[in-house]
């Protein structure tokens, strides 16, 4: 890569400025290992590079992008559970999961962008973790390259050695995930002017099985949406509970992701070439 491509590896969405010796595009954890052997200087594994606390941000270091590592190399729908390349957005992986009637429920608002690695990495929770955990609760198997170079698997009894520890103790290449049959969701908006009003009810509804995310959007953000200027609280539900269901539920997502998509739209340039 030329100094100026390399610029784009000097930082991330918290907009902390690094420096990027070198930058890698392996396919295989193969190739990962062999970077990992040869290197003597530091290593930066890099998914999306949507995080905000500055992760990915290089000292000179060489960044290893994994955005090529992004296929689906075993789907079993009778475990209900599938085996992913580290480098597969959550977006990318439930289009295909989709098509075959199963989904990976774990939701957050950068799916557009952000990798099944970088999920584990930081063990997020997302947007529907009143019902569905962590990413951790999800996995039943990392494969990582160590600092040796060393292609390792870890089960589930010490998967915290891997599992929220952003990078530090290995690059994250492939991992083995637990799939649910594809759900038809319904959600339902609580308006008000009263933000006490609103607090109320998220509370109460926090505490419903039936209840899957909770999303509070503000009363300027509201208008983009073409709701009324308040607080306007959505409420996602896996049952027909909802009063917005089929096409009109499908809008209601799709105007979320356009939103979420503007936020992060001016850092996606710097986020991946």
């Amino acid at each position: 890569m030329n100094k100026r491509e390399l610029v784009c590896y000097n930082t991330d969405a918290s907009r902390m400025i690094g420096k990027a010796e070198n930058v890698y595009f392996p396919k295989s954890k193969e190739e990962v290992s062999s970077i990992v052997r040869n290197s003597a200087l530091d290593i930066v594994p890099r998914g999306a590079g949507t995080n905000f606390m500055g992760g990915t941000i290089p000292n000179n270091s060489i960044v290893i992008d994994l955005g090529k590592m992004n296929k689906v190399t075993e789907f079993n729908p009778i475990k209900k559970t599938v085996h992913v390349e580290a480098g597969i957005t959550i977006n990318e992986l439930n289009e295909k999961l989709n098509s075959v009637g199963f989904e990976f429920p774990i939701y957050n608002s950068y799916k557009l962008f952000s990798t099944i690695g970088g999920l584990i990495a930081l063990n997020l929770s997302g947007e529907r973790s009143m019902k569905y955990g962590n990413v951790r609760d999800w996995i039943e198997e990392i494969e990582f390259v160590n600092g040796k170079g060393e292609i390792s698997k870890t089960s589930k009894a010490d998967m915290m050695d891997i599992c929220s520890m952003e990078g530090i103790t290995g690059v994250i290449t492939e991992a083995t995930i637990k799939i649910i049959p594809l759900i038809k969701r319904t959600a339902s908006i609580f308006q008000s002017d009263n933000i006490e009003e609103i607090f109320d009810m998220f509370r109460k509804l926090k505490s419903e099985k039936e209840v899957v995310m909770l999303m509070l959007i503000p009363p300027s953000v509201s208008e983009w949406l073409g709701f009324k200027k308040k607080y306007n609280l959505i409420i996602e539900f896996d049952t027909n509970r909802g009063k917005i269901y089929g096409e009109e539920y499908l809008k209601l997502k799709k105007d979320l992701k356009l939103i979420i998509k503007s936020i992060f739209a001016k850092y996606y340039i710097v986020m991946k070439i």
